[in-house]
């Protein structure tokens, strides 16, 4: 499996559990009313499947140096998404988004529900996109 340049979404280190939290949120399609996933003339009902994935498995996968604070797996069939969760810096956590299979719909369609669950909840962030997006 290899990495799809992907979005980042980046917080405060102290808001790094209401990062995880709207991931999840947005995995479940749950937490922002406005976005529902769709693709093509089908739309989602059921939530997606999530995992972890050990740390040391996202590093080799991601050719990372160092290891990942906490690292999931989130598949809406037939897509599936990696999301890393990181320090970029002493004051900022980062959440790496990747598709895995190069489809990026799910990718794209997580990060942002992530994004608007992350505005819901008051939480500041800054959203590097991939080329195109």
């Amino acid at each position: 499996m290899g990495q799809s340049p992907g979005f980042e979404i980046t917080v405060a280190v102290s808001d790094l559990a209401a990062l995880i939290l709207a991931v999840h949120a947005a995995s479940n399609c749950s937490g922002s009313e406005r976005r529902k996933w769709k693709y093509g003339n089908v739309v989602g009902i059921a939530p997606a499947y999530v995992d972890d994935i050990e740390p040391e498995v996202a590093a080799r996968r991601y050719h990372r140096d160092a290891l990942p604070m906490a690292a999931i797996s989130v598949v809406q069939q037939p897509f599936h998404t990696d999301v890393l969760f990181d320090r970029r810096s002493a004051g900022t956590a980062t959440a790496y988004f990747n598709a895995v299979d190069g489809k990026t719909a799910w990718t794209t369609f997580l990060a942002d529900a992530t994004i608007d669950n992350l505005d819901h909840a008051g939480v500041g962030y800054r959203v590097d996109r991939p080329t195109g997006h």
